[in-house]
């Protein structure tokens, strides 16, 4: 597969890219989904690489990647020096009506922006940063309808293994025991991305060229060690993979790499791979379910409407909820790990007509919450699947 050697002319320090589609591809995700990929300067080298890989045309890859950045940045940005930079990329700021279908978030225990830098004195601290800051983003993600997310840190450097620096290892470790406290098989770590451009787990310089590289004309074909047709994998700064170009002291990257990546490809492909591996394995067999509209859109507090609800993919459905949005009070560091502001209410009486109509009686719902602008939804769900809510035409509320 040739890769376009184009580069993305929002530049390397803040990028987030969304990339339109371009041709089919097996069946990857059931229908319109988007996948969104968050990460430091390791994602933003490999950006350019993960769309070509998940070419769906029914599928939308958005990158929100900013070198030197850590997971903290993206869970809650409006407590950065500069939010403007982060916004764009916030997972708490996700809703139901723009939840991915996949997240793959990539972070390799950077310690330099406002929300870690108190940490940066203690490998502990840190861990627990990112550990903390992992949870609140998947267990956000999994409550506005995101049905896999998958979780990676990245290659080791040089400079660690020469100093044997156990961050690493403790930042994977912190990372799956999150990952085990869900217990759901669909948030997983990927330790094919962690292990993508090493050698038998050891950090390389350089690598075999892959057969699609030398077929493409990619292969450098460098002799080193006696070892013939090799690329280099990782950049000058051992920590980073274009082979022209190093990071400053804070991680960050300052331009795109201008010649071919074979680390960055290699590295892209480990995270794409295992969305092509885990998510179809699970893919409904027939459509999601999908709200199309609401009837009435109105009801007393105490419940007790019939509500109609048309749109698609009824056919195997189990429940409906109502979704609440609310505002909670936030102050400071009290945000880390708050449950997310949504409350779900069963509905009752669920009967469905026909894979595009189905009704219910609308529960009793407290309103002494306040309501978000957000409103309230109504959520279809099936045995492996619930409809995204967020639409106007969604809606239902009580008072």
């Amino acid at each position: 597969m040739m890769l376009a050697r184009s580069v993305f002319a929002l530049g390397v320090m803040a990028m987030a890219v969304v990339v339109a589609p371009a041709s089919a591809s097996p069946n990857l995700l059931a229908g319109p989904s988007r996948i969104y990929f968050y990460g430091d300067s390791l994602l933003v080298e490999a950006a350019n690489y993960i769309y070509p890989a998940l070419n769906a045309t029914t599928t939308t890859v958005r990158v929100n990647a900013i070198s030197g950045t850590a997971l903290c940045d993206y869970v809650y940005p409006q407590y950065q020096d500069a939010p403007e930079r982060y916004a764009p990329g916030g997972i708490m700021q996700l809703r139901p009506s723009d939840a991915p279908r996949v997240a793959v978030l990539q972070f390799s225990g950077n310690a330099f922006t406002p929300c870690v830098l108190g940490d940066a004195g203690s490998r502990a601290k840190i861990v627990a940063n990112y550990s903390t800051m992992l949870h609140a983003a998947i267990a956000h993600l999994l409550a506005i309808g995101t049905q896999y997310v998958i979780v990676g840190r990245g290659p080791i450097g040089l400079t660690s293994q020469i100093t044997h620096d156990p961050l690493p290892s403790e930042l994977s470790t912190g990372y799956r025991a999150v990952i085990a406290s869900f217990g759901n098989s669909h948030v997983v770590y990927d330790n094919v991305a962690d292990t993508s451009v090493l050698n038998n787990g050891n950090f390389a310089h350089y690598l075999p060229c892959l057969a699609a590289e030398t077929s493409n004309g990619e292969c450098a074909g460098l002799v080193v060690g006696g070892q013939r047709n090799l690329n280099i994998v990782r950049a000058p700064d051992g920590r980073h993979f274009c082979p022209t170009s190093a990071a400053n002291a804070r991680g960050q990257l300052s331009s795109i790499c201008p010649v071919w990546d074979s680390g960055a490809m290699r590295f892209a492909a480990a995270f794409t791979s295992q969305v092509w591996r885990d998510v179809p394995s699970s893919v409904p067999s027939g459509p999601e379910p999908y709200v199309t509209s609401v009837a009435p859109r109105h009801g007393p507090l105490v419940g007790g409407t019939v509500v109609t609800v048309h749109g698609f993919g009824f056919s195997a459905a189990t429940s409906v909820q109502i979704v609440k949005y609310f505002n909670p009070v936030i102050s400071g560091a009290a945000i880390y790990g708050s449950a997310p502001t949504r409350i779900f209410v069963s509905a009752s009486h669920l009967i469905v007509l026909s894979s595009n109509e189905l009704t219910f009686v609308a529960p009793a719902l407290d309103q002494s919450t306040p309501i978000d602008p957000a409103g309230e939804f109504v959520v279809v769900h099936t045995a492996t699947s619930q409809s995204v809510a967020g639409l106007s035409a969604q809606a239902f509320s009580e008072g």
